[in-house]
């Protein structure tokens, strides 16, 4: 006979395992989640010049005593732009307050009206009832309505010789860095970098070259325009019979006087037929 199985324990195979004599005890351990961590998030997050601004706080546990808030990285009281007491709701302004700031009841700071110049680093201090402190750090970055400057061509040369190669250049500014798109003529052409490169110059490069540079956060943009002319090689001449090709005068079928066709190197020693 032997023993008879243990309480609510049987011989029979249990997913895969036999049920044995002995008696198993299992441990389990709760651990509390880890606190959040907070933090400091602009909203609009690419805001232009003329908007409100929020500063908005995320992971503050209840029951906090106050807020200050800081311009910059440090905990300075030059710096300092409010103090928020929770249990009056009230605002203490700083010495970096510009009087468009303003400390929501969840301590997020309000910010009207923004400038160019509010753009840079901010600092958030809270404090809970035991007097512990935790601090986190927010980044404003203000776009203006328009680009920095508007798009220039570095150079002033807007001509140049059949076959040979010139580099379009675009400059503008804006933060972040633009996107280049290039036009002839209304069409796109090259690719989307602040410069162009035209190889092998002939009659078909010759026209309005349109830089198009654009903002990606704001999508703003703006453009500049340059006509560029080809110079170099005679067309619509008929040679005279006799006269040497380094010649550099002819005669036209009209016996008028036609002098060699310019550069910018000066007189061109080779004329050409169409």
């Amino acid at each position: 006979g032997g023993a008879a199985p243990g309480p609510g324990c049987s011989s029979q195979v249990r997913d895969g395992a036999t049920c044995g004599w002995g008696l198993a005890s299992v441990l389990t351990a709760w651990l509390p989640p880890a606190p959040a961590q907070l933090t400091v998030t602009p909203i609009p997050p690419n805001p232009l010049e003329g908007w409100d601004v929020t500063l908005s706080v995320s992971g503050a546990p209840g029951g906090l005593l106050l807020y200050n808030w800081y311009r910059g990285a440090s905990l300075s009281l030059t710096q300092m732009i409010l103090s928020y007491i929770n249990a009056t709701e009230i605002q203490t302004p700083g010495a970096a307050h510009s009087g468009r700031e303003a400390v929501h009841p969840n301590g997020s700071l309000l910010i009207q009206r923004v400038t160019l110049n509010d753009s840079g680093s901010y600092l958030l201090q809270s404090i809970n009832p035991q007097f512990q402190t935790e601090i986190a750090f927010g980044f404003l970055r203000v776009y203006g309505k328009s680009l920095g400057k508007r798009p220039e061509f570095t150079s002033a040369r807007s001509g140049a010789e059949l076959n040979s190669t010139l580099t379009l250049w675009c400059v503008t500014e804006s933060c972040p860095e633009p996107q280049y798109e290039w036009t002839l003529n209304g069409t796109s052409r090259g690719r989307p970098q602040d410069s162009l490169l035209i190889g092998a110059m002939s009659w078909e490069h010759q026209g309005a070259y349109t830089c198009i540079a654009k903002n990606n956060k704001t999508q703003l943009s703006a453009s500049a325009t340059v006509f560029l002319t080809v110079t170099g090689g005679c067309w619509g001449l008929r040679l005279k019979e006799g006269i040497p090709e380094s010649a550099t005068e002819f005669k036209d079928v009209n016996n008028s006087t036609v002098t060699g066709c310019q550069s910018d190197q000066g007189l061109e020693p080779r004329m050409h037929r169409r």
